[in-house]
């Protein structure tokens, strides 16, 4: 299940707050696209960005970030049909400012709770989704700019590092010691290790460009012999 977490009756999906009448098929996107769920539910890339982009209708919003002199010091989050910016109507809150363009909520929950009934917004704590919690909504535009190019970075780091000949960081064999701090140590001089080596290796490497120069220019000493 994508929900991992619930607060005041919002739910925590893929790092972010929802609406708890979000509809499932929103909800379980990346579970469908993935193909971890039902075979019959799989649905291809361009669905699976439609959908994404539909979840931020039902976001629960940021309305205040409380100061620590409050007693309770955390968020103030807002239900997303809730305030005059709502990206949503549903039956539970009034409907302020212009509503064209907005999602309409049919599925209410059957025992709504403080995020629904409340008229403004709902504290909600600095501990609540602390572990999976993250500022940017998941395989948002936003998203994928700012993380898919660092991991694929980081996932050929990793290869990198573990490479058998050189470091194999991934070979716990090579480094026999006991103790966090010695295990810390040896891995920090491993990874210090693969960076020299891949400063020397760009370095060392000859630019393409300048390559392609060199290879033109010869071509044409060749003709002109």
């Amino acid at each position: 299940m994508a929900v991992v977490e619930s607060f005041k009756g919002a739910s925590l999906i893929e790092g972010k707050w929802y609406c708890p009448a979000m509809p499932d098929n929103l909800v379980e996107a990346s579970v469908n696209y993935r193909g971890f769920g039902d075979p019959a539910k799989k649905i291809d890339a361009e669905t699976y960005d439609l959908l994404i982009a539909q979840r931020s209708r039902y976001r629960v919003r940021v309305k205040d970030r409380l100061g620590t002199h409050d007693s309770e010091s955390g968020v103030a989050m807002r239900c997303p049909a809730a305030g005059a910016s709502a990206t949503a109507i549903c039956p539970l809150k009034k409907v302020l400012g212009n509503s064209a363009g907005r999602t309409v909520i049919h599925a209410v929950p059957t025992h709504p709770s403080d995020i629904c009934n409340n008229r403004s917004s709902v504290t909600f704590t600095t501990e609540a989704g602390a572990k999976y919690g993250q500022e940017l909504e998941f395989e948002s535009p936003k998203w994928r700019k700012l993380y898919r190019p660092l991991r694929s970075m980081m996932e050929g780091f990793n290869g990198f590092v573990k490479d058998p000949n050189y470091e194999a960081l991934d070979v716990p064999g090579r480094r026999r010691c006991r103790g966090y701090a010695a295990q810390f140590l040896f891995a920090t001089l491993l990874l210090m290790s693969a960076n020299l080596r891949a400063l020397v290796t760009f370095l060392t490497k000859e630019p393409t460009t300048q390559i392609s120069t060199k290879t033109r220019t010869s071509r044409r000493r060749n003709r002109d012999t």
